[in-house]
């Protein structure tokens, strides 16, 4: 049976898995793809049903909490919802990505490291040769020089 605060928590769960896969998405646009997926049009109106669902026998249930109930109805036609199970399937598969994605990073990390090192190692040879090109270009000047002199 869903509640409000497993409506929130669920909503909490599928903002964070949005978030840490690069989609921004706001708590009440979550809250709304919460309402749509149980098949309501909208939170406040899931909000309604579920905070009048006190009693067994629906007597505190407004006219109006009766007419979203109808509303459901027909809307979750067209519109799958998701069950307990399936929300700790997603959960999983969520921290799952969430961990791999980080693994990736870690790897991008190390194989930018490496390029960095890479670069760092082709410019010291380069260096070096030009260093070794100069020294030569200096011998040469001083041997020609010293021609001169004599």
């Amino acid at each position: 049976m869903l509640s409000i605060e497993l409506a929130k928590k669920k909503a909490n769960i599928l903002k964070k898995y949005l978030n840490e896969g690069g989609h921004s998405i706001s708590h009440s646009s979550s809250l709304h793809a919460i309402a749509l997926m149980e098949g309501y049009k909208n939170w406040n109106t899931l909000l309604v049903m579920l905070q009048n669902k006190t009693t067994h026998d629906g007597s505190c249930v407004s006219k109006e909490a009766k007419l979203n109930e109808q509303t459901k109805t027909e809307s979750s036609k067209n519109q799958p919802t998701i069950s307990e199970n399936a929300w700790e399937k997603i959960t999983e598969k969520a921290y799952k990505e969430a961990i791999a994605q980080q693994a990736r990073e870690i790897q991008n990390e190390e194989c930018e490291w490496y390029h960095r090192q890479e670069v760092r190692d082709i410019e010291q040879e380069y260096q070096s040769y030009l260093e070794q090109e100069w020294r030569s270009i200096e011998q040469e000047q001083l041997y020609e020089s010293s021609f001169q002199e004599n």
